[in-house]
């Protein structure tokens, strides 16, 4: 290294960061990884320690490196300068109803298919070693407890899980009983329960813009209507338009999704949601806050509820809080909860005419997983794994794709949400792309008015493989086929822009 410092004059520390740099290029340090600590790379390189620390500060200054307290430096992804993220939607001002069902179905069904890679699809990769505790705990319930585990439970629930899902969400800053909480089957279920306590067919909610489809399928089958609101992909809901909803009375209920949205991955800020829960509570509106992606946030502390807002008696809460498991340890439990506030009875009452009770098995063994700290550590090794998945999707997509595409910041979750140039059309990509065995989800199915047909949401949380490494150039290939085959029709006679 001395040698080397004298023939190119250069900074020891600087061929110190060369080599680093060297090594990120070519794979040795993945996105995400940890960097060699500074005493082992002085020992290997034969340099002194301040020089490592040199080369480290300087890779961080160059956005290559980023510090963790206690922990080293960690390979960040290195983005183009030019890869913008979107700006604030601007949907429609009206309700409207929502009629894209047929195509979401399809979605469904393209995801579960052997051989296709589910880059549209909203689920994380199943930890091995969380599923086997889960299996293990419902084998070993099933035998020491055979006829409570193959019994009917409560409508609301087994008081076992309530009352660790009230535990849990100290850690939101809400203090709850088990007695406020409702098992469901899913998060969407929960979701589906609250809208219909309080609202009746033909009445409008008011949704984030673009917005997980799944809400707009409830909307759907509920006979409701669905208001947009513009929103930010860091900050989520414009409050200032919300308000102007509220104040003319234009909806029954509003429903946000507001710690690491999907498909945006936005976190709305604290304040916000202060301001926000104020802003229902004196326009007597029910709030329903999925909160399915809440415990994958990347940077802790978890962020509070918006229900932590709406102080008084949890009986008189505007505040209907929706959560469960399914992306975070596996979908198949399909366990989920909501906590319905001043609606408790009523989404208590549906629940046991809709299909009695959740499951009880799933039920009984999430409750002792979460008991012994199963869940708390699953959810540290799973953000950290998202974490740099999403950041190395995104890294894929920025090299791959079309120079003006415009990628989200996802503050926790798996997704990404990806503007491309406006003439595309995702559904065609869609077609294209199953086509070569690569699923995603179209923009126009997160809109009630069709909007985002240039946008594709990407799934970051599958189990990392070279097959799923290769789908993004796939992707980026379809791209630039389709958009050559526009600017080729553009120069035919009697070529219509409007009809791209």
């Amino acid at each position: 290294m001395e040698n080397t410092q004298s023939k190119s004059q250069t900074p020891l520390y600087e061929d110190v960061a060369r080599q680093i740099i060297e090594m990120i290029d070519n794979g040795t340090l993945p996105v995400g990884s940890r960097a060699p600590s500074v005493r082992s790379l002085a020992v290997q390189l034969k340099v002194s320690v301040s020089t490592v620390v040199a080369a480290y500060r300087l890779l961080e200054d160059q956005g290559r490196l980023q510090p963790r307290p206690q922990s080293g430096f960690y390979v960040r992804a290195l983005r183009r300068e030019n890869v913008e993220e979107p700006l604030m939607s601007r949907p429609p001002e009206t309700a409207s109803a929502v009629t894209v069902g047929d195509l979401r179905l399809l979605l469904l069904t393209e995801f579960g298919q052997p051989g296709i890679i589910g880059l549209g699809a909203s689920n994380g990769a199943v930890s091995d070693w969380s599923i086997k505790a889960v299996h293990s705990l419902m084998s070993s319930i099933s035998r020491s407890q055979p006829l409570l585990s193959a019994s009917y439970p409560p409508p609301a629930g087994m008081a076992t899980l309530r009352r660790q899902v009230a535990r849990w969400y100290i850690r939101a800053g809400c203090k709850l009983s088990p007695d406020d909480i409702v098992i469901t089957c899913g998060a969407l279920e929960a979701i589906h329960l609250c809208l219909r306590a309080v609202t009746q067919p033909g009445d409008a909610v008011a949704l984030e813009s673009p917005t997980y489809w799944g809400i707009l399928q409830t909307v759907e089958m509920l006979g409701l209507k669905a208001l947009e609101i513009p929103t930010h992909p860091r900050t989520g809901p414009s409050l200032d338009a919300l308000e102007v909803v509220f104040s003319q009375k234009l909806v029954k209920a509003i429903v946000l999704i507001p710690s690491a949205h999907n498909p945006l991955g936005s976190i709305m800020p604290e304040e916000n949601r202060r301001q926000l829960v104020a802003m229902v509570r004196k326009a007597d509106i029910p709030l329903i806050e999925d909160e399915i992606y809440a415990d994958l946030v990347f940077e802790p502390p978890r962020p509070r509820s918006c229900r932590s807002f709406d102080e008084g008696p949890s009986s008189q809460s505007h505040v209907m809080v929706c959560g469960g498991v399914s992306k975070t340890v596996a979908p198949s439990l399909r366990i989920g909860w909501c906590i319905p506030g001043k609606w408790v009875k009523e989404v208590t009452r549906m629940k046991a005419w809709l299909n009695i009770a959740a499951p009880t098995l799933p039920q009984l063994a999430l409750a002792q997983f979460m008991d012994e700290g199963g869940y708390d550590r699953h959810l540290r090794k799973v953000t950290s794994i998202y974490r740099r998945q999403v950041e190395r999707m995104s890294e894929l997509i920025a090299e791959h794709f079309p120079r003006d595409t415009r990628i989200t910041r996802p503050q926790g979750g798996f997704l990404l949400w990806v503007e491309l140039p406006e003439i595309m059309d995702s559904v065609t990509l869609h077609d294209r792309a199953i086509q070569k065995g690569v699923s995603i989800c179209p923009g126009v199915v997160f809109s009630a008015t069709g909007k985002y047909r240039n946008c594709i949401r990407i799934n970051c949380g599958l189990l990392w493989t070279p097959e799923v490494e290769r789908a993004i150039p796939t992707l980026g290939k379809l791209i630039a086929e389709l958009i050559e085959a526009h600017q080729n029709a553009a120069t035919e006679p009697g070529y219509d822009a409007t009809q791209c």
